[in-house]
Formats: structure tokens, sequence, C-alpha cells
């Protein structure tokens, strides 16, 4: 992941937790996003109580961003994927199952950890990607894409220093092999992603 850019340290980066991948232990701003912080804060309540407080900010959050653009949250419709768009997310849905299969027999360590993180989020940022660009939405579709990029770039330094040391991880490898292989997929896909700037973490 990028550096972030230097701000106020009492400043919170307006919408940091939509063009990140959620490791809030892992973020240099969470400290400065409304997500990290209630990440960070103990809970004495029960995680559904929990839950439900995080769904209960997020209609609200859904709720004000309808109201700028004149959107009623019951009017919305489900988003149409475009026949042929399908196939980046299925791609990214085998590769998740491969990297299911690997992390039963790795050994715990940093690879395990980033694939573990990551190979969830992957599909996940990729079909928001998809779904975005069907509704016109082109900045939410990089913004999505672009983190889905990122986590799988980081899933490949991991892999590659594993690799490395554990040459005879066949399966390893070709998860490697296929995370490098969806990084160009995903910019032929959505090359704007590239020049996509995420707000406090991108110059």
């Amino acid at each position: 992941m990028s550096e972030p850019l230097r701000t106020p340290s009492n400043a919170e980066v307006d919408q940091a937790h939509n063009w990140y991948d959620r490791w809030c232990e892992r973020c240099p701003l969470a400290d400065r996003c409304s997500i990290g912080r209630s990440a960070g804060v103990a809970s004495c309540e029960s995680p559904i109580v929990e839950v439900g407080a995080a769904l209960e900010r997020a209609m609200e959050m859904l709720e004000v961003e309808c109201a700028k653009h004149g959107v009623e949250l019951d009017d919305l419709e489900s988003p149409t994927v475009p026949a042929g768009a399908d196939d980046l997310a299925e791609r990214a849905l085998s590769w998740t199952r491969a990297g299911a299969e690997w992390l039963k027999t790795a050994l715990a360590g940093e690879a395990c950890a980033v694939v573990g993180w990551y190979h969830t989020l992957v599909p996940t940022k990729l079909h928001r990607a998809i779904s975005s660009r069907a509704m016109g939405s082109t900045e939410d579709a990089a913004g999505s894409a672009k983190v889905a990029s990122l986590g799988l770039a980081s899933v490949v330094d991991a892999l590659t220093s594993h690799c490395q040391r554990a040459p005879h991880d066949g399966a390893g490898l070709a998860l490697l092999i296929e995370a490098c292989a969806l990084i160009e997929a995903v910019e032929e896909r959505f090359p704007d992603q590239l020049s996509f700037r995420r707000p406090g973490f991108d110059p």
C-alpha cells in the first residue's frame, strides 16, 4: 500500500475507509478514519450488538450520500452486470477458492496472514467495481478496482518472499502466478483505476 499523505494528526480523512482494504490494524490512517477509530476501541457489547450498530452507521452514511445526489433509497434497483463482464469475477472467485485450499495447509506467517486477508476481499471489491460500472458510477468502480489491485500486489509481495523460502510449494507458486495475472486483468478491465487518487493515501 502507498504511504499516506501528510495531514494534521487530528484531522479526519474523508472517506478514507472507502478506498482501503479495511485491515485497520495495518492502516496508517486508522486514527483519522471513522471506521478505523471504531475498530480500535474495545467494546463490551456483544458481537450482534456491534454488528447492528455498524449496519446502522452504514445505513446513515448511505442515506446521506443518496440525499446529496437526490436519490431515494426505495427507488434503487439491483445492478445488472453486462453480459461478458463476469469472467473477471469468476476468475477472482476461482483464485479465492485456491487461496482457501492453500491456507488449510500453509504454515503461519506473513504470507498466510496476507493471503488470509485478501483472498476474500479481492473478489468482493472486483464485484463492486463491476456492479458500480454497470450502474454508471465510474469513480466507485475505479476506486474499488484499485483496492483490489493493491491487495493483489500485497499478496504477490508476500507470496514471492514465501516461495523463495519454500520453493517446493507448488500451490503457493500457482497462487502467486494467478495473482500476477489478475493484476493485469484488472488493469485491462479498469484502466482508469491506475490514475484514481484515494483521499489521504495517493498524491
